[in-house]
């Protein structure tokens, strides 16, 4: 049963996961949601294949590449989950309202849950279980982190840059947090992992998560420098600026009111860059 993966969500983390655990060996099925698998997944949703590829930068010096092919590719959640050992959760956390909700009718007894990253989403989780009245025992297992840094660079092409040194981990409850790193420490997607850190509970695994306070302020005050940037692959995707460049004439991206109005949804555009 552990063998049978599904990873649910198809983004970045969720693609490479998928690619990841493939080539290991794994039966793996991919899920997203319908009004957006035609875009996150687009030809995978049929050849159900995942380049692999990249640098993989870690301590251990790991490295697997390849194309993966995939047991399943789909849009029906109960299908991914249904005898699935190990369930990946790899939406972003203002999605796991719905994942959760989708996902709670389909565990099933055994399952181990993992949440990259959690975001407090264990909380969640559990609440939402509890609510629903069904009675059914998995673990919930959250990390601090996606064990990558990697980018698509389109569907199905996965561009690995770094395999995370260290995974810093707890369950709700705490207690079955043995049985949960016995469980996954040795699954494929940790290859690059130096160091499994237990934290003291998973409200502390969420605030482990430096992201808020990394990307949030940068963000923010260089949002005009990211905009006007033709540094491509570093703070604009490559092939945006072009688009970005045709989108917001006649401004010429030139005007920070402009900017920083167009990204509120208040920017009205008049015909001449005089006017704007």
């Amino acid at each position: 049963m552990l063998k049978c993966v599904a990873i649910l969500g198809g983004g970045n983390i969720g693609q490479t996961e998928a690619a990841d655990f493939a080539l290991a060996g794994y039966e793996v099925r991919l899920f997203d949601f319908p009004e957006f698998a035609p875009r996150s997944l687009a030809d995978v949703l049929q050849t159900k294949k995942i380049e692999l590829s990249g640098g993989q930068s870690n301590l251990k010096d790991f490295k697997r590449t390849g194309i993966a092919e995939l047991a399943m590719v789909t849009t029906d959640i109960g299908k991914a989950m249904k005898g699935a050992g190990i369930v990946v959760v790899t939406v972003p956390a203002m999605a796991h309202p719905r994942m959760f909700e989708e996902m709670i009718p389909h565990l099933e007894d055994g399952q181990i849950v993992n949440i990259f990253p959690d975001n407090f989403g264990s909380l969640m989780l559990r609440d939402m279980l509890r609510k629903s009245g069904r009675t059914v025992d998995i673990v919930v297992g959250a990390w601090h982190s996606a064990p990558y840094g990697t980018r698509l660079s389109s569907p199905g092409h996965v561009h690995l840059a770094i395999r995370e040194a260290n995974q810093i981990y707890d369950t709700l409850p705490s207690c079955d947090a043995d049985q949960f790193i016995e469980e996954v420490s040795g699954l494929p997607i940790f290859g690059g992992v130096s160091e499994f850190i237990r934290a003291e509970t998973v409200i502390g695994v969420g605030f482990a998560n430096a992201n808020p306070l990394v990307h949030v302020p940068g963000s923010i005050l260089n949002v005009v420098a990211m905009e006007v940037s033709q540094v491509e692959d570093i703070l604009v995707p490559k092939g945006e600026w072009q688009s970005l460049q045709a989108r917001d004439e006649p401004c010429r991206l030139a005007c920070p009111d402009c900017l920083l109005q167009r990204r509120a949804g208040t920017h009205v555009r008049t015909g001449t860059q005089d006017d704007t």
